[in-house]
């Protein structure tokens, strides 16, 4: 019979965050390292940002074509935090190629650029992203 376990809050015994789960045979994570940290799901659609949903996404912002800047609600501790994302740009039915950067990261904020396959900017439509690494 399997077991249902319901809690409020979980905390490690050694310390509150030093939580290891089992992720294979035999292999471990801590749970903290593989939980993302930030959401974000973007549209530009007329070079007007639109943030579709979020987690930890205080503000996005668009600085300029294919430039623009999400600002985290809790900071990162360091700037090596892990970023995977994509974006779109569609033409009457079209995808046309399209790739999204990372120009600079701050513990409050990332700064990204949207371009053509050809690496001119782009307000491309659809930008979406997760982010992993330790909050402050």
């Amino acid at each position: 019979m399997a077991s249902i376990l319901k809690v409020d809050e979980m905390q490690g015994v050694t310390s509150a965050g030093d939580i290891t789960v089992t992720v294979g045979a035999t292999a471990t994570q801590s749970l903290h390292d593989g939980i993302a940290k930030a959401l974000y799901n973007y549209n530009n659609y007329d070079a007007t940002a639109v943030l579709n949903d979020s987690m930890n996404i205080s503000s996005i912002s668009d600085d300029a074509t294919g430039q623009f800047t999400a600002a985290y609600a809790n900071v990162f501790s360091n700037t090596s935090y892990y970023i995977g994302g994509t974006s779109g740009y569609q033409i009457f039915l079209t995808l046309e190629d399209a790739r999204t950067e990372i120009n600079e990261t701050t513990t409050i904020d990332t700064k990204m650029a949207t371009c053509a396959d050809s690496g001119a900017p782009l307000d491309n439509k659809q930008i979406m992203g997760i982010v992993y690494g330790d909050l402050a």
